[in-house]
């Protein structure tokens, strides 16, 4: 008895649900959510691309600083200048290693930016076979 009184229910619930529903609206409704998500992808895509350009540029600084670092070490060598040029031998280690690590964080970052631009064409895509 129980059991009739649930699938009485049950598809009374049923045809409520499917009373109300409408495929079409539903699909353009999800069309429309995910045209309204394109924006938000288009914003992240390009904070990603500025932090790649940031840390490029960062890179170009070190890589400056590097050469002139290690021109002054020679310079300081030619001229006898040893405990100078040790000097600067400590700070050309520094920059080395600080343009390694950056060198390490672009990769990375640009790995992501290629991620995130790769998510962006197959969402496009499955917009479209929509």
């Amino acid at each position: 008895m129980w059991s009739r009184i649930s699938r009485f229910f049950r598809s009374i619930f049923g045809a409520l649900v499917g009373w109300g529903e409408n495929p079409r609206l539903l699909l353009e409704q999800s069309i429309r959510d995910m045209r309204d998500k394109l924006p938000e992808m288009n914003t992240g895509i390009a904070k990603a691309r500025a932090g790649v350009i940031r840390l490029e540029n960062r890179s170009a600084e070190l890589e400056t600083q590097a050469r002139s670092l290690k021109a002054k070490v020679k310079a300081c060598l030619l001229a006898g200048d040893e405990r100078l040029a040790g000097q600067l031998a400590v700070q050309l280690k520094t920059v080395q290693d600080a343009l390694t690590a950056n060198l390490q964080q672009v990769a990375s970052a640009r790995q992501g930016y290629d991620a995130l631009l790769k998510l962006k064409e197959r969402y496009r895509v499955e917009m479209e076979r929509k």
